[in-house]
């Protein structure tokens, strides 16, 4: 999995087959389908391109870092999770977005409506 780190190279979350997973690598925090970004809405909440994930107006939430993280995980429960996000998606129209060389004043964590964000250090 690789590390998904904000803008002073902390590590919020982890990126591991589509799915934005926490630092616990237990918990499903987000979808890319395609390269839109879903996570607890019916709707998209940003795009992934350019090893970046960005917000619906073109602001970076994080980016994908270079390293690798290799951890234990449970396929069978973070796929409970990702079924979770896909059969909440109502709107799977993912809009064109500028892209922007400014970090979004909201955190990846926040856009994917996460309750308690938090870091992890790199």
């Amino acid at each position: 999995m690789t590390p998904l780190t904000d803008q002073f190279g902390n590590t919020i979350a982890y990126l591991h087959k589509k799915m934005v997973i926490d630092h616990t690598c237990t918990t499903v925090l987000g979808l890319i389908v395609g390269n839109c970004l879903f996570g607890n809405r019916a709707e998209p909440v940003g795009k992934f391109f350019n090893n970046t994930i960005r917000d619906i107006q073109g602001c970076i939430l994080s980016k994908l870092s270079t390293e690798f993280y290799k951890a234990p995980v449970n396929e069978a429960e973070l796929m409970a999770g990702t079924w979770r996000i896909l059969m909440q998606i109502k709107n799977h129209v993912c809009t064109w977005i500028p892209e922007m060389n400014t970090w979004s004043a909201n955190s990846l964590l926040e856009v994917l409506g996460v309750e308690h964000p938090f870091a992890i250090s790199a």
